[in-house]
């Protein structure tokens, strides 16, 4: 039979399992490693595993701890939360020129100013893709990535005046670009006096992004274009608009003034305690 083995087909493949189960023929081939790879335990699926079967108070000890931890986050966010004051108000709607805000609570600084848009679609395929961003990091420009703002003539009328040459590229292009939020708001004190508004609201990242080559008819490194210019995921957003610097106040009045929104701040002392 030995003989057989050694006579047989050239094309004999030695690590077919079925040709070196016969480990007495291996040995003769000098293949008895081939053998005990066969039939390792790796081989056969027979690794050693651990299968813990928890007990009770095992597995109550472990939903006790999750809840412990869930309801500690829990209640931290809520107390969070309390300290929050907010005053919301529609004013798109609004009869007449003045708009009255009332602040029921004291607002510690810094008081941040957001602006809300609802059924406002940010996320559909089409306007999404409306951006170069090539165009913005001084690049090169694809305008097939700008349809349907591609020049000048394609932005809407109250972002291309001043403009004569409708045939030039829109700069930036773009359907995002083109509906980008253009309120304006300031604060003012209860004797007159402006307050400073503070518009660092561009996250750092976004220099990486854009590389001012030039303003045509809105400017890229305006903190609000750059804040609009990251699209929302649902239809209801709010984006970071202003920033005031710690004022204590009580109350808050706005009027609207031709195509700004003015809003006026009350301010209040803080009185010192007699001792």
């Amino acid at each position: 039979m030995a003989e057989d083995h050694d006579k047989e087909d050239p094309n004999f493949n030695p690590m077919r399992l079925e040709d070196f189960q016969d480990l007495d023929y291996c040995k003769r081939k000098g293949d008895e490693s081939l053998h005990d790879l066969a039939h390792s335990n790796f081989r056969q699926q027979n690794m050693a595993a651990i299968r813990p079967v928890p007990t009770l108070c095992y597995s109550v000890s472990i939903f006790v701890i999750i809840a412990i931890l869930c309801l500690s986050f829990g209640i931290t966010t809520i107390l969070l939360s309390k300290d929050i004051e907010e005053v919301r108000e529609r004013y798109d709607n609004m009869q007449g020129n003045t708009l009255t805000l009332r602040v029921k609570e004291k607002m510690k600084g810094p008081v941040h100013v957001y602006y809300e848009l609802n059924n406002f679609y940010q996320n559909h395929r089409q306007y999404a893709k409306s951006i170069s961003k090539d165009q913005l990091k001084d690049d090169g420009l694809d305008l097939s990535d700008c349809k349907p703002v591609r020049y000048v003539g394609d932005l809407d009328e109250r972002n291309r005046v001043g403009i004569t040459n409708l045939g030039d590229v829109a700069y930036p292009c773009g359907l995002i670009a083109n509906s980008h939020f253009t309120d304006a708001i300031q604060f003012f004190s209860l004797n007159g006096n402006n307050i400073q508004l503070y518009s660092d609201v561009a996250w750092s990242d976004d220099d990486k992004l854009y590389k001012k080559t030039g303003i045509q008819w809105v400017d890229i490194d305006d903190p609000h274009f750059r804040v609009w210019m990251r699209i929302a995921g649902l239809p209801t957003f709010r984006k970071h608009w202003y920033i005031i610097r710690p004022v204590s106040y009580t109350h808050l009045r706005a009027h609207e003034t031709g195509r700004n929104l003015v809003c006026r701040l009350l301010l209040e002392k803080k009185k010192k305690k007699k001792k």
